[in-house]
């Protein structure tokens, strides 16, 4: 605004002298349109006093007392007032005057007064009935202000201080409690280009806040009962977790107490069949039965003591357990034969091993005692090959005598088919030239 008053005003001075007062009207009129509404434009004498008012007709006005005029008087090109009362309408404006000059001599002045609805679009801005906008003059003249207040304070200076807290082209800042209403403000400014004055805008920071203030309320109140109901399920995972981990470590406990028992078992179920070999050596006097039956004994003693000696529970690797069985066998029937295998790296469930461990006592022992009658050294070859996903096959070879007629009624013959049967399987057994083959095929699982 001060910039299109003053190209106005300028425009007024170059040919206003040169008019008759009965044609300044017209002339203000014709250039007040490129002006804000509410806009009035008066020409003053050297005197100050008012030479052809616009847009009423009206006394002469006088101005002669008004800083802004003694400015332009005094030298000033042009000038700007503080918020007055204008004599004309009564209202509170502010004044951008500019000097008119004859041979460059002091002439008079044009001056437009502009009512404080000039600032309404910037109030807008603002809002906020405890905010407020303002221009003051680096001299520290207030020339405007909304809302506007009735005070004397547009009459007097503000101090140099308050005008020097306006640093730079623009800025913010916190100011105390105003002077005029005693309201704390954040006061954002930025200097008019090309004038001495600092508009500024004052925002109330406690009214603009309450929104905020509202909204979190609002946030607090929504979630307060989700916030409530995942600490309650925050609690109750966490006591469900404890729970558990109370369980599992129960459990672990009771697990390691029954594996400790089970080990005992098979400790002690290795010992009675000690005793019991003990028992068939001193009461049988059958030389024959005494060893047949001690060599079972001790099959499955190996099995036994395979278990607790290798604490095993989980799934087993086939290849150490047979080899380990074997071995065992083989030493308590005094043999000296060959041992050929060929293991594939298969898992064994536990429940799986007894009837494996004793199948394979009963086939090494019956090689060991029909396959070698002569009691030469002998080659006995042990496979173990996976012939699905779940099934196994197992096969004891002796490359000994063949089987005779009978052979099939023996009690190991009927001990190998129920130890098949314990596995799920089937067992098979052909005897030629070459030797007796005896194959069961089972699940693993």
């Amino acid at each position: 605004y001060v910039d299109v008053a003053r190209q106005t005003l300028g425009r007024i001075s170059q040919t206003v002298q040169d008019l008759p007062h009965g044609q300044i009207q017209s002339l203000l009129a014709s250039n007040a349109m490129d002006l804000p509404l509410g806009v009035v434009i008066m020409v003053y004498d050297e005197e100050g006093i008012s030479v052809g008012p616009y847009p009423i007709n009206a006394e002469q006005i006088s101005i002669a007392d008004r800083q802004y005029f003694s400015d332009i008087k005094a030298g000033k090109s042009w000038s700007i007032s503080n918020l007055i009362v204008d004599r004309l309408t009564g209202s509170k404006t502010f004044a951008v005057a500019i000097a008119l000059k004859q041979k460059e001599r002091f002439s008079g002045a044009i001056v437009a007064y502009a009512p404080m609805s000039v600032l309404a679009d910037a109030w807008l801005g603002a809002s906020g009935r405890q905010s407020n906008a303002f221009l003051v003059h680096k001299d520290g003249w207030i020339s405007a202000r909304l809302p506007p207040v009735d005070s004397d304070v547009y009459d007097t200076k503000v101090s140099q201080e308050f005008v020097q807290s306006f640093a730079g082209a623009r800025g913010a800042y916190l100011a105390e409690p105003s002077p005029i209403d005693g309201i704390a403000r954040v006061l954002g400014y930025a200097e008019v280009p090309n004038t001495p004055l600092i508009a500024v805008v004052g925002l109330s920071r406690s009214e603009h806040l309450k929104p905020f203030w509202f909204q979190v309320k609002i946030n607090i109140v929504l979630l307060l009962p989700m916030l409530a109901l995942l600490f309650y399920a925050a609690r109750k995972v966490r006591t469900l977790v404890e729970e558990n981990d109370l369980a599992s470590a129960r459990l672990a406990r009771s697990l390691k107490r029954n594996e400790g028992l089970l080990l005992e078992i098979h400790h002690r179920i290795k010992n009675n069949l000690q005793s019991v070999s003990s028992l068939v050596r001193l009461h049988v006097k059958d030389a024959n039965v005494a060893t047949e039956l001690n060599q079972r004994i001790a099959g499955m003693a190996a099995v036994h003591e395979h278990i607790y000696r290798n604490e095993t529970f989980a799934d087993t690797s086939a290849r150490e357990f047979i080899v380990s069985i074997v071995r065992k066998v083989l030493f308590s029937t005094s043999a000296n034969h060959e041992v050929a295998f060929s293991l594939a790296d298969i898992h064994l469930r536990d429940e799986k091993l007894m009837p494996i461990g004793q199948l394979l006592a009963e086939a090494i022992m019956n090689a060991c005692k029909y396959g070698y009658p002569d009691g030469r050294k002998g080659i006995l070859s042990i496979s173990l090959a996976s012939v699905s996903d779940d099934m196994a096959e197992l096969s004891i070879h002796n490359d000994g005598v063949p089987l005779g007629d009978a052979s099939g009624q023996g009690l190991g013959n009927r001990l190998m088919r129920l130890f098949a049967e314990q596995l799920g399987g089937d067992l098979q057994v052909s005897s030629n030239d070459a030797g007796v083959t005896i194959t069961v095929r089972f699940p693993t699982s």
